[in-house]
């Protein structure tokens, strides 16, 4: 199945060529003949043109679109010119244009790649080869850059064939870069005489649409190397006696074109109407004839394959039978589906209408009498439509306007958006009044929507040629949202450093999200926080350098827009810097003291002091007494004047190592008395033994070290005054230390 554009103007008649991309081989022009290129003011290779004087001769005859030619002009811009008249200052207007362009007297053109192309570096040269009646004319363009002052890109040639008329374009792609400074990108095709009469092709692929209706002038990729695009003219046909016996109208479809003309041939291949040919190939026609003469016979020709000619099998796609029995011919013209034999993209129907004599029935020649008619038939393959994006739901601003769109792909498709005002229960026809508009495109316009839409629901109904009746979409729904205001600006906020902190903003309308910025210059410029979009700002632990900071906070409204609330200013204080040491001494026997001394800047207010990772009862101060008892590893945690805290450093306070044995008091009246000795591993046994001055045992203590200057007391109180001996003695190794005791 196929879908069939045809063309039914007079005006501007596009020339009279099929078209086919296929690939060869390029090969460069050795030894040969450099164009001529006049340029306006120095040879600058940009914008430069051959001169009538200057033209290339062709080497033989060459038919273009039914007018001989022995002369071509080439520009450097990447077309040659058929006009045997100088544009002014000899120099080419750069800008690409195969509807109107370049100017009206340099027309007809061929364009093997228009763009505005400098040849510095590069060369434009020609070359005749083969005998006759075979003979080719190559201009080459090589190493091309394009377009004004980019690198070398591209090279290509236009062929001219003698004999058959056949125009080929060739390509080899070069390094560098497409575009420079200046270009908007390349026409490829043909023109006519006439401006309006063109040829274009819409790409540089190995398979490009031709249209005699729109231009491509922004192609900007490079045709593959050996790419051939082959422009075959179709032969003429005409009548020598159209008098009595023309075709005044043709209809087909949506085509219904009248025609007063007496022209033997009359070209119909510019204007397009579209003919659909889903779910069948075969649609009716007919063919009036003006004073019709019952030998007259009615031919239809449709060149399937794209080749030029109307000869192959099954290209007669209608023969009326004779004798006519009246002045109007019908039948059906039926597209075969794509094949080899049936090429997709632009061809052409001839209608040819002939007394029986001459020519006959052949497609091309001319009869005695009757009439020929050329139009043009794109034949595209025809599709089922298929939604490939569904309708989104959508957000209106209270009074705004949106759209709801849905993506479809599919041949010859229409639409008609419906509402639901119950949640999709039941669905109603739309109508193009407000608030709606475009209920019959892919693209539903909601202009002015009110609350009272909030919910409502809406698909298409998608219908096509090629399509099953009635393919319908999901349903999208529509919230119709009021506005974002701020109701809480955020808080200024004094944190100390290292500390979590946190701003919030309150704002009132249709579910806000929110966007939290920072600006760090005080407030000129403001950046997007990445993942701060709830309505509190928090942060785990601030640095230094957020200090005064300032942080707001965007509240959005899904097709409302967005509020921006106040700034609250971050104020970070650092931590206190803080010491810790002692003096005079950091190690201690018994009888001696040492005061520990902290300091803090900004200054501090509290002191928590720990030893060895228990709080020090009643140690508040900025300064700690340590004795005997006190050793261990010290920190002091600070907190300033500002409510900042730090810890020091580790100090140690430790025993004096020595073999000292300390018995105090002594003498002692009460005979109370403590006995100590410096121990360098805890845990180790000891014993100590109280001898009087005969030597007899007075007390006697076991005991196993758990401080480095181990505390044991004695009490003899009830033993008489007099002096004596205390031994000290390590349980296992049999090391002792003496000393002496006076008791009063």
């Amino acid at each position: 199945m196929g879908l069939v554009t045809i063309a039914c103007a007079s005006y501007a008649q596009a020339p009279n060529y099929s078209f086919l991309a296929t690939t060869g081989t390029y090969t460069p022009l050795v030894g040969g003949t450099t164009v001529v290129l006049t340029y306006n003011g120095a040879a600058n290779n940009d914008d430069g043109i051959t001169t009538p004087a200057n033209a290339v001769p062709i080497g033989f005859t060459f038919n273009y679109n039914g007018i001989d030619y022995t002369l071509i002009k080439p520009c450097a811009n990447g077309f040659a010119s058929f006009s045997t008249t100088a544009l002014a200052n000899n120099t080419d207007d750069w800008s690409n244009n195969l509807n109107a362009g370049p100017a009206a007297n340099q027309r007809p053109l061929i364009a093997p790649l228009w763009d505005d192309m400098d040849m510095g570096g590069g060369s434009v040269t020609y070359a005749l080869s083969g005998v006759a009646p075979n003979r080719v004319l190559t201009i080459q363009w090589a190493n091309c850059k394009w377009d004004y002052n980019a690198s070398a890109a591209i090279s290509f040639q236009l062929k001219l064939y003698e004999t058959t008329n056949v125009i080929e374009f060739v390509y080899k792609q070069e390094a560098g870069a497409v575009v420079g400074t200046s270009g908007g990108g390349a026409s490829i095709g043909i023109s006519g005489t006439a401006g309006g009469a063109f040829l274009s092709l819409d790409g540089a692929g190995t398979s490009p649409n031709v249209s005699s209706t729109i231009e491509t002038s922004n192609i900007l990729t490079k045709p593959a190397t050996n790419q051939i695009y082959r422009w075959t003219p179709y032969c003429t046909a005409s009548a020598t006696n159209t008098i009595g016996e023309k075709i005044s109208n043709f209809t087909y479809n949506t085509i219904n074109n009248n025609s007063a003309s007496t022209a033997g041939y009359e070209n119909f291949t510019s204007a397009t109407t579209t003919v659909s040919l889903f779910p069948a190939s075969t649609l009716p026609f007919s063919v009036s004839v003006s004073s019709f003469i019952p030998a007259d016979q009615v031919v239809i020709f449709i060149d399937f394959n794209q080749n030029g000619v109307f000869t192959d099998p099954n290209e007669t796609v209608f023969t009326s039978t004779l004798p006519l029995a009246s002045g109007t011919v019908t039948g059906n013209i039926t597209i075969p589906a794509l094949s080899a034999a049936v090429l997709q993209g632009r061809t052409i129907m001839r209608i040819r209408l002939h007394d029986g004599t001459g020519v006959s029935s052949a497609p091309c020649g001319t009869s005695t009498g009757g009439q020929v008619e050329d139009y043009s038939v794109n034949i595209q393959p025809c599709f089922a439509g298929l939604i490939a994006t569904q309708p989104a739901n959508t957000s209106i601003c209270n009074n705004g306007s949106g759209t709801i769109t849905v993506g479809t792909t599919g041949t010859g498709l229409t639409y008609q958006w419906q509402v639901s005002t119950n949640g999709g229960g039941l669905y109603t026809n739309i109508s193009n009044a407000a608030p709606y508009s475009g209920v019959t495109s892919n693209t539903l316009l909601i202009t002015g929507a009110t609350p009272a839409m909030n919910g409502y629901k809406y698909r298409v109904v998608i219908n096509g040629i090629c399509t099953p009746p009635n393919l319908t979409s999901t349903g999208a729904t529509l919230s119709v949202n009021n506005p974002a205001a701020i109701t809480a600006n955020p808080s200024n906020a004094i944190v100390c450093e290292a500390s979590p902190a946190s701003f919030t903003v309150v704002a009132s309308g249709s579910s806000p999200t929110y966007q939290w910025q920072v600006s760090t210059d005080g407030g000129f410029n403001y950046t997007d926080i990445p993942g701060a979009t709830g309505a509190t700002l928090s942060f785990a632990a601030v640095t230094n350098d957020m200090s005064l900071n300032r942080y707001r906070a965007k509240a959005i409204v899904a097709s409302c827009g967005s509020v921006t609330s106040g700034a609250a200013i971050l104020k970070v204080n650092p931590l206190p810097a803080v010491t810790l040491s002692s003096a005079p001494l950091s190690q201690l026997q018994p009888g001696l003291t040492t005061t520990l001394y902290t300091t803090s800047n900004p200054a501090g207010a509290s002191y928590v002091w720990m030893n060895n990772g228990t709080v020090v009862p009643g140690a508040t101060a900025s300064t700690y007494v340590a004795n005997l008892n006190g050793f261990g590893v010290y920190t002091v945690k600070v907190t300033d004047v500002n409510g900042c805290s730090s810890t020091t450093s580790k100090l140690a306070i430790t025993a004096i190592p020595g073999n000292t044995l300390f018995i105090y008091p002594n003498p002692t009246t009460d005979g109370i008395f403590h006995v100590r000795l410096y121990s360098l591993i805890l845990s180790d046994r000891r014993t100590i033994t109280i001898y009087n001055s005969a030597g007899a045992v007075v007390a006697k203590k076991e005991f196993p070290t758990s401080s480095s200057f181990e505390d044991t007391i004695f009490d003899l109180g009830k033993i008489a005054p007099g002096v004596y001996i205390v031994e000290v003695k390590h349980l296992h190794e049999n090391k002792s230390a003496v000393g002496k005791l006076i008791i009063k």
